[in-house]
């Protein structure tokens, strides 16, 4: 009985090393934003430039997604996209820490590239989707006061994390080619400018600036700045008051 355990304990500390083996070969990025921040078009981008599909920590109760095992993150099967391999950088979406971590978030990683959007867009898209997708109709002021809290955690984490390179949602818009020419940069991907500008193409910018402003009272703008005003400082945020 006791050679059987011992067989069992070899077994397990051989698997584990297999398992940190297999890890170890797989080179991964976070894209770590907060909901509504732009993660599904910058992997859309980057997909196009690279012909690999991105992954997320999430699994995704409406859409089929394939395991990558090795780093616990999930992509979807696209005819147009090869899977990830080894020896391509897996870029892996997460909202962590405004979502609870899962095995995925708990992996080694050599980069992050963090989204920030104004918090006004950023809200007011959050609210609609979750009306939308999760039946959730909360009093917007105090949905409100519940993402200043959230916003404010999830930056504040990804402002104390090493290498994170933090990019604004507002740039993307109204610069993208310079601004995902940035972002090719630091992860290292072998792309042209002619790559950046055909992906841009294909996936143009939307939108504006500002654009749910109206959709607040000059209290809730005032809310959001007083809890918020040193990190809209440290992104660059002027938020006006509406119309």
């Amino acid at each position: 009985m006791r050679y059987i355990g011992v067989k069992k304990s070899i077994l397990l500390f051989v698997l584990f090393l297999s398992s940190a083996f297999a890890e170890a070969n797989w080179d991964r990025a976070y894209l770590a934003t907060f909901p509504r921040s732009g993660n599904s078009w910058m992997r859309l981008l980057i997909e196009e430039l690279t012909d690999v599909s991105t992954c997320t920590v999430y699994k995704h109760r409406n859409r089929p997604l394939i395991e990558l095992a090795p780093i616990k993150a999930f992509y979807r099967l696209k005819e147009e996209r090869r899977p990830p391999q080894k020896g391509d950088l897996v870029v892996v979406k997460t909202h962590y820490p405004y979502l609870s971590q899962s095995n995925g978030d708990k992996h080694p990683y050599s980069k992050t590239i963090r989204i920030v959007r104004n918090p006004i867009d950023t809200f007011y898209s959050f609210m609609v989707w979750n009306e939308k997708h999760e039946g959730r109709k909360p009093k917007p002021t105090q949905m409100i006061k519940e993402m200043v809290k959230s916003w404010r955690t999830f930056q504040e984490y990804w402002d104390k994390m090493e290498n994170v390179y933090t990019i604004r949602y507002e740039d993307l818009i109204e610069d993208p080619f310079n601004a995902l020419k940035a972002v090719v940069e630091e992860l290292g991907l072998d792309c042209t400018d002619e790559d950046i500008q055909r992906a841009i193409s294909k996936y143009p910018p939307m939108g504006e600036v500002y654009k749910h402003l109206d959709h607040f009272s000059n209290r809730q703008l005032d809310y959001i700045r007083s809890n918020l005003g040193d990190l809209l400082d440290v992104y660059g945020y002027d938020i006006p008051n509406c119309h």
